[in-house]
């Protein structure tokens, strides 16, 4: 399962949101949960090697978002939830990190068009119960990108109610783009953008609001985005 919760510099802005979905959920009988109480820890998972146990989202103006997918092995240091540089991270974008409970030496950079990344999902009758997200190589964000492949080992347990379904992820090199060349869709909630080339000098990748699509599916993300194209540098309103 994935759980979202908020960093420790943003508890005060999410306190009152944080009640009133404890207050919805023990109305509906559901156990409920905040994300810096350690009992949760108990009710997920326990992260393997090269698993993914938080995803950070590092939003523009606004305090980071926390996704937390595993819990670190006990005796270790807990799942970091703050982006940073250095650490034990892998990028998605610029602003969505992968956080890992341990480095990642035991990997080598992925090639192009490899599979990077596999993300089993275990649904019930009642919703999705589990999710594993496991890297296999190391996708450098500023000259690959990630891109759905496809599904496979999907598995059915009738009599428990069950279905697993693994999504693989590629990693692919960016090319050069043109000016004024598409070069990759922005979220619409967060403004990231997931880029699909690299802008040429004095050009950089930005969408109008304007421009967008109903439907994109991104690692992490899938819903309406925006069309960004490279622009020149001087021509863009910096309002």
């Amino acid at each position: 399962m994935i759980a979202r919760g908020c960093t420790a510099n943003d508890l005060i802005a999410c306190f009152s949101v944080g009640f009133l979905i404890a207050v919805l959920l023990a109305t509906l009988g559901a156990q409920s949960y905040r994300y810096n109480y350690e009992d949760y820890d108990t009710m997920m998972g326990t992260c393997r090697e090269n698993e993914v146990c938080n995803i950070v989202h590092h939003r523009h103006w606004m305090p980071s978002t926390v996704d937390k997918v595993c819990r670190c092995p006990l005796n270790t240091p807990s799942c970091p939830v703050v982006h940073t540089r250095h650490g034990n991270v892998m990028n998605v974008n610029s602003r969505t990190q992968m956080k890992f409970c341990a480095p990642l030496r035991n990997l080598r950079p992925c090639r192009d068009g490899e599979i990077a990344l596999r993300r089993k999902t275990l649904y019930q009758s009642y919703g999705v119960k589990n999710v594993s997200i496991v890297v296999d190589c190391l996708c450098d964000h500023r000259q690959s990108y990630w891109t759905f492949h496809n599904r496979s080992g999907e598995d059915f347990n009738d009599a428990r109610h069950l279905f697993t379904v693994v999504q693989n992820y590629k990693c692919v090199a960016m090319k050069r783009c043109a000016p004024h060349e598409f070069c990759g869709y922005g979220r619409r909630d967060y403004g990231f953008i997931y880029h699909r080339c690299t802008c040429p000098m004095s050009h950089q990748c930005k969408f109008d609001l304007d421009n967008y699509v109903d439907d994109v599916s991104e690692l992490f993300y899938q819903g309406p985005a925006y069309r960004a194209t490279c622009v020149p540098i001087y021509d863009y309103d910096w309002w």
